[in-house]
């Protein structure tokens, strides 16, 4: 991939920040899942302060990531029509790639700016466990009592 292209896709600060033991939980999540595997960030309208996230790992763009990372790190990653391929589909599908260590995040240039400044932790508790936002721009106070993962941190995923 082009260094122009892989500026434009990846960040040097992510939108959304990853905790230590979010990145922890991803990579014991992913260490026997197939290579290349990022966590996307997507948020859609709904919830009780008008936003609901979701978190889901996603294999679309395996091979461009593998060969971002592979560059990052200054591994040899061969050239192939599969990752230029979805290295170009990246691109036209306005995503951006934050790295956490190992992990890639992706967020949608359409949620960038909802997701600018949120906080994607893990924790276990004997009451609860599971990832927790908290976004600094949702102004509105959670209520929900569901199982969705709501703007403010809320309920866990």
């Amino acid at each position: 991939m082009a260094d122009v292209t892989r500026e434009k896709l990846e960040r040097p600060v992510s939108a959304v920040v990853l905790t230590d033991e979010a990145v922890a939980k991803i990579t014991a999540l992913l260490r026997d899942a197939e290579p290349g595997l990022a966590l996307q960030v997507a948020v859609e309208p709904g919830g009780c302060a008008g936003l609901r996230y979701q978190l889901f790992f996603t294999d679309k763009y395996a091979k461009a990531l593998l060969r971002m990372r592979a560059e990052r790190t200054g591994e040899a990653f061969p050239d192939d029509e599969e990752s230029a391929a979805q290295s170009a589909a990246l691109e036209a599908d306005g995503m951006f790639v934050g790295w956490f260590g190992a992990v890639a995040v992706l967020t949608s240039a359409h949620d960038d700016h909802q997701l600018t400044g949120a906080r994607v932790g893990y924790q276990e508790t004997l009451e609860n466990w599971g990832f927790t936002i908290d976004n600094p721009s949702t102004t509105a106070p959670c209520s929900c009592s569901g199982a969705e993962l709501c703007a403010v941190g809320g309920p866990r995923a």
